[in-house]
């Protein structure tokens, strides 16, 4: 009887000693089978059975995996169930799983591109905005849609301007010199600013006289009349005649062949124009279709420049 208590104890004993590497070993033995034979039997790697059989479980980061690949080795080995339950309670405690997260995958990515479609409405926006903002700021220089070609370009004003100073240089150098006569003081003086100025001062210069400095030797009466003769007219050839009148709003250019301008001016309907200069005379009209031109008595043919363009041509015309 003591001796049946005493095998007892031992055998008790030694189960209690035994490892999941040590039974599952013992159960592979026992089945005459070798570490490749269960490996390729589980699909599992040579070393992983080898760990296992060790009791090596470093190399099995997840308690969940180990403890299912340990089961199913012991199916395979026909090892006893309730010793490896024991062994998997001692050597493998159960770890806690963590806790699901609050979002899944599917559901960040689904966050992810609503930003992505945010930051893109956003760029739409903005851009809507700013071809606004570029149509209010250009409506200014539009009527329906059409340029307003009755008003000078920027470079156009500042060439008219370049030639009003010009102009008015030199009738301010003629109105101080000694030489000049009374009536050509006046006309420089009452020239207007504009272009048309250039044309009161053709007609000035054209009757200016050549006088000679007075002599000492002549009376005061005699002096007077040589400082005052009668003007006298003086025709210059290769000019020509201008005249244009005008339907609606129009910038009009006309220089001569000097490059001297004539007038340059936005005319309404009834402001007509007739002035005379010497050919060539180049013109330029921001609306060529609100114009009728003549050039010598004949009219000119305005029908060749495209309606809502700036016309610049040369008179007489070329062909």
């Amino acid at each position: 009887m003591n001796e049946e208590h005493s095998i007892s104890s031992s055998t008790s004993q030694q189960d209690a000693t035994e490892t999941l590497g040590q039974i599952l070993k013992r159960a592979r033995e026992v089945k005459n089978l070798t570490i490749t034979d269960v490996a390729t039997a589980l699909h599992l790697k040579n070393s992983m059975v080898t760990d296992i059989e060790a009791d090596d479980f470093t190399h099995i980061s997840n308690a969940t995996y180990l403890r299912g690949y340990v089961k199913n080795l012991a199916r395979y080995v026909e090892a006893d169930q309730q010793k490896i339950a024991q062994c998997l309670a001692r050597q493998v405690p159960v770890v806690q799983e963590p806790s699901m997260q609050s979002f899944s995958r599917k559901t960040v990515r689904q966050r992810r591109d609503t930003r992505y479609h945010l930051v893109t409405w956003l760029v739409v926006i903005a851009l809507l905005g700013l071809m606004v903002f570029w149509w209010l700021q250009t409506s200014a220089f539009f009527d329906n849609g059409v340029a307003d070609f009755s008003k000078p370009t920027a470079e156009e004003v500042a060439a008219e301007k370049s030639d009003t100073s010009a102009v008015a240089s030199v009738a301010t150098q003629l109105s101080g010199s000694s030489t000049v006569p009374a009536e050509m003081q006046q006309l420089t003086s009452d020239a207007p600013a504009t272009g048309s100025a250039g044309t009161n001062l053709d007609s000035a210069a054209a009757v200016v006289p050549v006088s000679s400095p007075t002599s000492p030797s002549l009376t005061n009466g005699q002096a007077k009349q040589a400082e005052e003769p009668a003007p006298v007219a003086v025709a210059v050839p290769g000019q020509g005649e201008v005249k244009a009148s005008f339907s609606a709003d129009c910038w009009i250019q006309i220089k001569d062949a000097d490059g001297k301008v004539l007038v340059s001016e936005v005319r309404k309907p009834g402001q007509d124009v007739t002035l005379t200069g010497k050919a060539p005379l180049s013109v330029i009209l921001g609306a060529p279709g609100a114009v009728t031109l003549n050039f010598d008595g004949q009219q000119v043919n305005l029908a060749q420049f495209p309606v809502g363009k700036v016309a610049r041509f040369s008179l007489p015309l070329n062909g």
